[in-house]
């Protein structure tokens, strides 16, 4: 099961429109039960903005880890702390502040991709939660 997690790992993730990602959400519901489903409902969690924010995340871990930078290196340079760029990688929007994200997707030199996913995603960036940058 382990090897098998780590090999969908490496498969870039896919950018899903919100009405995918609702989808998705759906069948995910369906698979987990009504427990599931209410505890999911009671939360701050927006399944489909995770979903659909998650290619960014993906994107980020894959191109920093393609040029070999760490994210102590990385917090130096933009002065950010590293707990704030992991949570970009962990792909939970309420976590992520925006201009945090956009500072890094700038020193990643992924601007381009990002501004393309934003055409169809203005609503999960919106909806980010911009709490304190320390």
């Amino acid at each position: 099961m382990k090897k098998k997690i780590q090999e969908i790992s490496k498969k870039p993730f896919p950018k899903f429109s919100s009405e995918e990602a609702d989808f998705l959400v759906g069948k995910m519901r369906e698979m987990l039960g009504p427990d599931i489903t209410r505890i999911l409902d009671q939360s701050d969690l927006n399944p489909n903005h995770m979903i659909r924010f998650r290619y960014i995340a993906d994107m980020c871990r894959k191109t920093r880890e393609q040029k070999g930078l760490s994210f102590k290196k990385i917090s130096a340079s933009l002065k950010i702390p590293q707990y704030r760029l992991k949570q970009i990688e962990e792909g939970v929007p309420d976590k992520i502040n925006s201009d945090i994200l956009q500072k890094y997707i700038e020193f990643l030199g992924v601007k381009n991709d990002f501004e393309e996913w934003l055409k169809d995603n203005r609503d999960v960036y919106d909806g980010l939660g911009d709490g304190d940058t320390k």
